[in-house]
């Protein structure tokens, strides 16, 4: 699987602002050497970077109270999030992919609601 280097800065923010990863094998994380690797009982460093897929980043979104849309817009990708409890939109998110959006729309609600993913 190929990451964009947009995707892969997103996936060093996420990391930044302390979102959880609990290893599994099959997950895809960018090594401290510069190569994006699939995880299969590697050793995993401090320093490595999770690249969440989709539905792992639905997941998280979903724990913390959000659903998404994804829409094709052109070129682009549209993500809308939404607030599951009350259904108020909430705002959107345009990338080149799906992840692109998707890690934006994470970003979002990491860093304006210290959600915690465990």
């Amino acid at each position: 699987m190929q990451f964009t280097k947009k995707e892969i800065e997103l996936a060093k923010r996420l990391k930044e602002n302390r979102i959880k990863w609990h290893s599994e094998e099959g997950d895809w994380y960018f090594g401290e050497d510069g190569e994006v690797l699939l995880w299969a009982y590697n050793v995993i460093r401090t320093r490595d970077t999770w690249l969440p897929l989709l539905h792992q980043c639905r997941e998280i979104l979903g724990k913390a109270g959000y659903y998404f849309l994804l829409l094709s817009k052109g070129d682009n990708i549209q993500l809308d999030l939404w607030q599951k409890d009350t259904g108020n939109y909430i705002c959107f998110f345009r990338g080149e992919s799906d992840l692109e959006a998707i890690y934006q729309a994470l970003l979002e609600v990491i860093t304006n609601e210290t959600i915690n993913n465990e």
